[in-house]
C-alpha cells in the first residue's frame, strides 16, 4: 500500500480529517510507520501520544516486543522519527467525535487494517494527555457493515450477562456519514495494560465462565452450527483446491460419527480470540473485536483459535508442530472440559469443528479469491485436519 493509498483509505470517514500538505508544524503532524510489509500506521508525533498510540500494537514474539520497547524508549528521548518512513499533516474536523466524548480537543492514532477482504480502518481516540478513550471502526462496504452490526448486537448481549472475570467494550454510538458506517466503542486499554501470547489458567477460567453464562444443551447433530456445515462446504467455489473439500467432508463425517448423537453445551464464541485481541486489566481478561462472534457455538473453539492463529501467523509453525503445541496444552483443556462438564474424548471432534469453521470463514468471506497468505494458512488448516483424522483413527 503506497502512502497515497493509505491516506485515502483512512481519512475518508466523513471528513473526520482534512488532508493537508506535508508540513513541519507539530500540530496535526503524523508519522507513517511501517507494519509488516506495508505502511499501515499513522501516529501523531507528540511524545505522550506516541507512547499511547503504541498501545494498539500487541506483539507476540520476543523480537517484536523488543522493537516496541525500543520505539517507546525513542519516543521518550524525542527520537521516534527513527521509525517514521514519511510524514503528513491533517487538519482535524472532528466536532462530532469531540461532542460524543465530551472533550474540547482529541487526538488520534490510526491503524489501516490487516490486509484481506475484510480489511477495515480502526482509529484510537486519545485525550491530549494521552489517555486512551475509545476506538472508531470504519466500514465502507456492506459486508464490513454487517460485521459491525453483529458486533453491536453481541456487545449489547454481553452487557446483560454479568460476567465477573471478563470485560469487553461498550457501544457508544453507531452512525453513518454518506456511505460510510462508523462504530464508536469505549475501552479499558491503557499504556499499562498487559497481554500474553501464552494460554493460561486465567484464560480458561474466563472463557468457561463466559461460555456457561447462557449456554444450552443441544444434541450436536441438531445444532444450527452442525447443520449449516454441509451447505457451506458445498458452496466452496470451484477454483478452490478440490482436496480441501474432501478433507472438510472427511472431518464432518468423523464429527457426525463420534459426537453427532451426543448432547453438548453450546454457547457464546468470540471466534477471533487471539493474543492480539485480548489483554488483562483490573484482574480481568479484556476481549475486544467481536465482529465474528456467535451466540450458539460448540465449546473450545476459542481455545483452539488462540493457539492455532498464533502458530500460523506469528510463529510460522508446521501443521505437525501446531498439533504438538495443542497437545502441550492438555492440562488446560482438561481444566476447561471439567469446568464445562464435557467429555474429554470430544477433543478431536471439537478441534475438527474449529478447523472446518475457520477454513470456511476465510474461503467464503473472500468469495473464493484467496490472497497468497490466506491460501497458505488454508493449506495449513487442511493439513491439520488430515493429521487429526489420521491420529484420531489410530
Amino acid at each position: 500500500m503506497q502512502t497515497s493509498d493509505l491516506t485515502k483509505n483512512i481519512f475518508f470517514i466523513g471528513n473526520l480529517f482534512e488532508a493537508g500538505m506535508q508540513s513541519n508544524k507539530k500540530d496535526g503532524l503524523y508519522g507513517i510507520v511501517p507494519s509488516l510489509k506495508n505502511p499501515r500506521w499513522l501516529i501523531p508525533l507528540k511524545k505522550n501520544l506516541i507512547i499511547s498510540s503504541l498501545a494498539m500494537y500487541q506483539p507476540s514474539l520476543l523480537r517484536a516486543k523488543a522493537i516496541k520497547q525500543f520505539a517507546i524508549l525513542l519516543a521518550k528521548l524525542g527520537l521516534f522519527n527513527f521509525f517514521v518512513i514519511n510524514k503528513v499533516r491533517f487538519e482535524k474536523n472532528d466536532f462530532l467525535v469531540r461532542n460524543i466524548f465530551k472533550k474540547n480537543s482529541l487526538d488520534y492514532a490510526v491503524f489501516g487494517g490487516t490486509p484481506g477482504y475484510h480489511c477495515k480502518t480502526t482509529i484510537q481516540v486519545m485525550a491530549k494527555d494521552g489517555l486512551i478513550l475509545g476506538y472508531i471502526k470504519v466500514a465502507d462496504n456492506a459486508d464490513l457493515n454487517d460485521l459491525l452490526d453483529n458486533e453491536v448486537e453481541i456487545l449489547q448481549y454481553l452487557s446483560k450477562l454479568n460476567v465477573k472475570s471478563v470485560s469487553f467494550p461498550k457501544v457508544i454510538k453507531k452512525y453513518k456519514i454518506e456511505n460510510v458506517n462508523i462504530l464508536i466503542l469505549d475501552t479499558e486499554r491503557s499504556i499499562y495494560s498487559k497481554f500474553t501470547s501464552k494460554l493460561s489458567k486465567a484464560h480458561i477460567c474466563s472463557l468457561s465462565e463466559l461460555f456457561k453464562k447462557d449456554s444450552n444443551l443441544i444434541k450436536f447433530k441438531e445444532s444450527n452450527f452442525f447443520n449449516q456445515l454441509p451447505g457451506k462446504i458445498q458452496s466452496i467455489p470451484n477454483n478452490i483446491n478440490s482436496s480441501w473439500k474432501q478433507s472438510f467432508v472427511g472431518a464432518y463425517n468423523y464429527v457426525n460419527a463420534h459426537i453427532g448423537d451426543e448432547v453438548v453445551p453450546f454457547g457464546i464464541c468470540q471466534r477471533d480470540f487471539t493474543p492480539w485481541n485480548t489483554f488483562f486489566t483490573n484482574a480481568k481478561l479484556y476481549i475486544f473485536d467481536w465482529e465474528y462472534a456467535q451466540k450458539e457455538y460448540p465449546p473450545a473453539i476459542d481455545l483452539f483459535h488462540f493457539i492455532v492463529q498464533d502458530c500460523i501467523y506469528v510463529r510460522k509453525l508446521s501443521p505437525r508442530r501446531i498439533l504438538e503445541r495443542i497437545g502441550e496444552k492438555q492440562s488446560l483443556f482438561e481444566m476447561y472440559f471439567e469446568l464445562l462438564n464435557i467429555n474429554q474424548q470430544f477433543l478431536f471432534s471439537l478441534l475438527l469443528c474449529y478447523l472446518i469453521d475457520e477454513s470456511l470463514l476465510f474461503i467464503l468471506r473472500a468469495k473464493g479469491v484467496l490472497e497468497k497468505e490466506v491460501y497458505k494458512a488454508g493449506e495449513i488448516r487442511v493439513a491439520l485436519i488430515d493429521l487429526v483424522l489420521k491420529k484420531a483413527k489410530k
